[in-house]
């Protein structure tokens, strides 16, 4: 894939909340999600883009990756006027208690460090979600070397998709996240992201193609497939919050 270059990025300072919802709470944490992200953006000093997520039921990749419990909501929230992680991170300070009659908080991540848009797009409304753990004989700086460097390139060459985003976390910020918000849980080494417009499409162009089996290959060597978590989710809410 010497022919592929990946673009050079702005890293963006980004909180990914997402959530296991307990049993027949799915509807109520949907629900509750606007009024948690303007909570957030009330409480930042900083420009805040939040958007909501949730899982597509059924989701279509619900057996891909081991149990893949998966997520069943989610706010992403981003910096993308600049500001401190810090500052966002205090913002979201105890929403974890806010839904914990909603979720199993120690089942839900909170995910903090540089967003890397590597293809633009804010029309997508879908959104495959890979949140990606690192095999135990890779350090963390083997791991990311070889994600930003060479695995990136797959979804650059990936069809059927309209945007692409690597979340590269950093563990002590997503450490710090966790114990802010109260979500049990934040060790992931990366999330990718595809941005979709139409999931048959994608399917059809993505899923078991050559590039799609060349990355599962290149995870085989470096990501604890077993232990990772893919699910497919709808942006049902994109808002600009001052």
């Amino acid at each position: 894939m010497s022919d592929v270059v990946i673009p050079d990025t702005q890293p963006l300072p980004r909180l990914l909340l997402l959530f296991a919802a307990r049993g027949t709470c799915q509807d109520a944490l949907a629900a509750a999600l606007p009024a948690l992200a303007d909570g957030v953006g009330g409480a930042c000093p900083h420009p805040l883009r939040a958007m909501g997520l949730l899982r597509q039921r059924p989701d279509p990749v619900a057996e891909g990756i081991g149990e893949n419990r998966g997520f069943d909501a989610g706010l992403d929230l981003r910096l993308e006027e600049g500001g401190s992680i810090d500052a966002l991170i205090e913002a979201a300070a105890g929403i974890g208690e806010k839904v914990a009659d909603l979720v199993h908080v120690d089942l839900s991540y909170a995910i903090a460090g540089p967003l890397h848009v590597i293809i633009e797009d804010r029309e997508g409304r879908i959104r495959y979600l890979y949140v990606m753990r690192r095999r135990a004989d890779w350090s963390d700086a083997q791991y990311l070397d070889h994600y930003a460097q060479h695995h990136v390139k797959f979804g650059l060459r990936t069809e059927g998709i309209r945007g692409y985003s690597t979340h590269r976390p950093e563990r002590a910020v997503s450490q710090r996240a966790a114990l802010a918000t109260g979500l049990g849980a934040w060790a992931a080494s990366s999330v990718s992201e595809l941005y979709i417009a139409d999931i048959a499409e994608f399917f059809e162009k993505a899923m078991g193609s050559q590039v799609g089996d060349e990355a599962i290959a290149d995870e085989e060597r470096f990501v604890d497939r077993a232990n990772s978590i893919a699910c497919v989710m709808d942006v049902v809410f994109d808002r600009e919050l001052a």
